[in-house]
């Protein structure tokens, strides 16, 4: 399988998107291009590791039994639609003519009219302004039966690569992130070192309101609408197993018994640039799109 892997790696947060550049490639790590832990993350915010490529984002906690990834797509935004009135996105009409005034008091020092021109004739009410939202997050559930050893968390921030290893009972395991941006498409890599002993169960807990989740083995879909704007999405997920068997257990796609497991994920909106319904191609085509050319090249 071959799949460029970004250099891009990227923290979403609800109303900001930080770009991080791993600027070298070599495996020859400094200090600080290496993120590691001996402990999974508990805060999403302050201790989980983010990876993206443009589209989307991952933020992978690295439990031992349970790894929960946060996910979200750069047009989930619940703002909208545009209806024809400028104010209710934040624009107010008298902006233009008040922003001379607004610059002049600021020089001359008059803050408090600055900030009353502002508030007043700068700012719309921006009810439908909205906000950047998540889809939610992916769980995958390995319920070991020993204790975990040697557990290990790590951002490579010279790769753009994501990883967890831990040894439970006389097993190691072996786990590995990745985003790209050419292929658009998150990877996710499970393997152990003894032949059919991986197993998990996948499963979505969506924080849209509208969601359904459609599982036809390999592929497992989650279909929904954004908060407020109704605007649809959908993720798309792909399990490809080399030795065991995939199985549907309820809202659970799971794997048994297998040696190694790659898991594909890849989600989008109809969100389209352009005036003025900003509406495109249905993410269930732009997904199925991406994903046969990632299959293709297996």
């Amino acid at each position: 399988m071959v799949i460029k892997r970004s250099g891009y790696l990227m923290l979403f947060s609800l109303v900001l998107t930080i770009n991080f550049f791993a600027c070298k490639s070599s495996r020859n790590l400094h200090t600080n291009e290496l993120l590691w832990y001996t402990y999974p993350a508990q805060y999403w915010n302050s201790q989980a590791l983010h990876l993206g490529n443009g589209y989307l984002g991952a933020s992978f906690f690295g439990g031992a039994d349970t790894e929960i990834i946060a996910l979200t797509e750069k047009s989930m935004w619940t703002g909208g639609p545009y209806r024809g009135n400028l104010s209710e996105i934040g624009v107010n009409p008298k902006s233009l003519s008040s922003l001379p005034k607004i610059r002049e008091s600021v020089i001359k020092g008059n803050i408090h009219k600055a900030d009353s021109l502002t508030q007043h004739d700068f700012l719309g009410d921006d009810q439908l302004f909205g906000y950047f939202t998540s889809i939610g997050e992916l769980a995958i559930s390995f319920n070991h039966r020993h204790q975990v050893q040697d557990y290990r968390r790590e951002l490579d921030l010279s790769q753009s690569l994501g990883r967890v290893t831990y040894t439970t009972g006389d097993v190691r395991y072996f786990r590995e992130y990745f985003c790209s941006y050419p292929n658009r498409i998150l990877a996710m890599k499970f393997t152990a070192s003894r032949p059919g002993a991986v197993r998990f169960a996948l499963t979505m807990n969506v924080l849209q309101d509208s969601a359904a989740i459609d599982i036809q083995p390999p592929y497992y879909y989650i279909n929904g609408f954004v908060n407020e704007n109704h605007r649809p999405f959908q993720v798309c997920i792909h399990l490809d197993n080399a030795g065991g068997e995939v199985i549907v257990k309820g809202d659970s796609l799971c794997v048994a018994n297998a040696d190694t497991v790659i898991v594909y994920l890849t989600a989008a909106t109809n969100y389209r640039l352009h005036y003025p319904d900003y509406s495109g191609e249905d993410p269930a085509i732009i997904n199925r799109r991406i994903m046969d050319q990632v299959l293709q090249q297996k």
